[in-house]
């Protein structure tokens, strides 16, 4: 009985919760100064207080969870950095003016994941023997326990962290900066441009003054930054104005932001704006100002570059500017936007008749494209083609119905937010088909006089295959805009080959092949099959010319050929029959 007892003893003991400090923000630890402050929220509670504040909200929840609460008091006038960072454990902190637990919507600062799984607070305005509470705990689905905060004041103001008081720099070459300990003030936070992953916002900004030393397009970027940055430019002349913002980026390269052809002149001043996406933390940096004298080529669609027919073709958007064309086509609206950035324009002419590839697969940046009618600058609403990430961030545009001689009009840009860069356009043209064969030498209706039947969809065997020969046609099959061009091929090298028109469908033994074509009949041509490894005999004339065609008629076709080494006693023979409809 007693030994009983003494077990549930402990059992009920080994189950006790034992109270962590802080964990009631009526009572929170006291800490003073600047340092290196340990906490363990290991044991804490998620509490009530400060788990709906709107700054908070980061990955879908603004609750912190496994909270313990601190009074601390600071000893300098400036800017504090409040920060987790080294600590092994998920954080997510907060501050409030002090006084007793929070009242909502009084968050002072908030901050998840700047320094990896961990939490920094830069630009906090503080006053020297002022006490304000701090929140410390943890992503909800996080566990809390042991860590270091680590407290530091700048004092004074943030160098450029008031657009009022931007840092100044002139001319092209690399810059440093530094947004730190910067605020998130409240000038440049909802530009239309600056929408990016669903939020306008640029956090931990600092504000430069730059002056162009050249006229031209203007590459500023801050890649090969260590944290994440988002990027802004204005005209210069005070704060910002609501809507003025030349540019923004986030994320063109990696992490890191980049605007291309912002078009600026030689003396005048831009206000930038350097930042990062919301919730994450500002820091050292260099920013990277290049020009590019003169209008970047391609850049406007009244002067598009030019080429012609098919093949791989270098283009470069990278300094390119955003124009107003081209970027509210409905067919081009994809992952929510219509839009095409960095966009260069090129004047294509086609040389064949066909279904061609337009495509920048393979290319190192994202793009998006599209073709028009050319003629000038695009009219809204024409567009023929578009595309975005059809081969993974590239993109392809098939089956564009284009003529052999006729020009059209190629946008090459990017996705909204992601910077142009060179690449290769790569086209092609697929001739379009027209008509359809018929009369096989497959055993599926006259059997040739030798019995040297082909394979389906061609002529009798013959002495180079006995697959036998075979007849196609591309091309456009209209009167008057006729492009047809009949192809026979498997042909045996060397011999003479004549393509004839006839206005009826037959099907009778005719020498070691089988006639196909019959009623009047038409010569179109003779020529002589190629010694090459193909074997093919080509006809180049008008064909609805030379046949007397006019529109509506059907009209059959075939190849008659010669075949001397045939084991068969015509020593001649034949392709498959062709019917096109004009």
């Amino acid at each position: 009985m007693k030994l009983t007892t003494l077990f549930v003893a402990l059992a009920a003991t080994s189950t006790m919760t034992i109270a962590t400090a802080g964990d009631d923000c009526v009572t929170p630890d006291a800490i003073v100064g600047q340092g290196a402050f340990p906490f363990d929220s290991s044991l804490a509670t998620t509490g009530v207080e400060g788990q709906a504040e709107a700054i908070c909200s980061f990955f879908g929840s603004s609750a912190i969870a496994n909270d313990i609460w601190i009074e601390w008091t600071a000893d300098a006038d400036g800017d504090a950095t409040i920060a987790t960072c080294g600590t092994a454990h998920d954080t997510k902190i907060a501050a409030y003016p002090s006084g007793g637990c929070p009242v909502a919507g009084t968050s002072l600062a908030c901050n998840d994941d700047s320094c990896g799984l961990q939490s920094s607070m830069g630009g906090v305005a503080v006053t020297n023997g002022t006490t304000y509470l701090l929140q410390i705990g943890s992503f909800p689905g996080s566990a809390g326990g042991a860590g270091a905060l680590n407290i530091s004041i700048l004092a004074g103001p943030f160098p450029g962290d008031d657009c009022a008081a931007p840092l100044a720099i002139a001319g092209q070459g690399v810059f440093p900066f530094d947004s730190g300990g910067a605020t998130t003030g409240v000038e440049g936070q909802a530009e239309a441009i600056c929408s990016f992953f669903g939020s306008s916002a640029i956090a931990n900004d600092i504000w430069i003054e730059w002056t162009a030393d050249a006229d031209g397009d203007a590459t500023i970027a801050t890649c090969g930054t260590a944290h994440d940055t988002k990027i802004a430019a204005y005209p210069s002349g005070g704060c910002p104005v609501a809507g003025t913002s030349l540019a923004c980026n986030d994320d063109s390269c990696g992490l890191q932001s980049s605007m291309g052809g912002v078009a600026v002149t030689n003396g005048t001043t831009y206000l930038l704006q350097i930042g990062s996406f919301p919730g994450s933390a500002g820091g050292a940096g260099a920013l990277n100002i290049s020009i590019l004298a003169g209008p970047f080529p391609g850049d406007d669609c009244a002067a598009p570059l030019a080429i012609a027919g098919q093949g791989v073709f270098p283009f470069d958007s990278g300094g390119a500017t955003t124009g107003v064309e081209g970027q509210a086509e409905a067919i081009c609206s994809f992952f929510g936007s219509s839009a095409i950035a960095n966009d260069i324009w090129i004047e294509w002419t086609a040389d064949a008749d066909g279904d061609a590839t337009i495509a920048t697969c393979g290319t190192a940046h994202d793009t998006k494209i599209a073709a028009y009618p050319s003629g000038g600058c695009p009219v809204a609403g024409t567009s023929l083609a578009c595309n975005d990430d059809s081969c993974g961030l590239q993109s392809s545009m098939g089956g564009v119905a284009v003529t052999n001689g006729t020009t059209y009009l190629l946008q090459i840009g990017s996705f909204p937010g992601s910077a142009g860069g060179a690449g290769a356009l790569n086209i092609s043209i697929s001739p379009l088909t027209t008509g359809t064969p018929y009369c096989f030498c497959d055993g599926g209706g006259v059997v040739p006089v030798c019995g040297n039947l082909g394979a389906a969809g061609n002529g009798c065997g013959n002495s180079m295959t006995a697959a036998g020969a075979h007849l196609d046609a591309v091309g456009n099959a209209t009167v008057g805009a006729d492009t047809v061009v009949l192809t026979a091929s498997d042909i045996p090298p060397n011999q003479p080959v004549l393509i004839f028109q006839g206005d009826t469908a037959v099907a009778m033994p005719f020498g070691d092949g089988i006639q196909c074509a019959g009623g009047f009949l038409v010569r179109l041509g003779i020529s002589v099959s190629a010694t090459t490894s193909a074997d093919t005999a080509s006809m180049g004339v008008v064909v609805s010319v030379k046949g007397g065609v006019t529109a509506g008629d059907l009209k059959r076709y075939q190849a008659y050929y010669r075949d001397g080494a045939s084991a068969c006693a015509a020593r001649f023979n034949t392709t498959n029959g062709y019917e096109i409809q004009w």
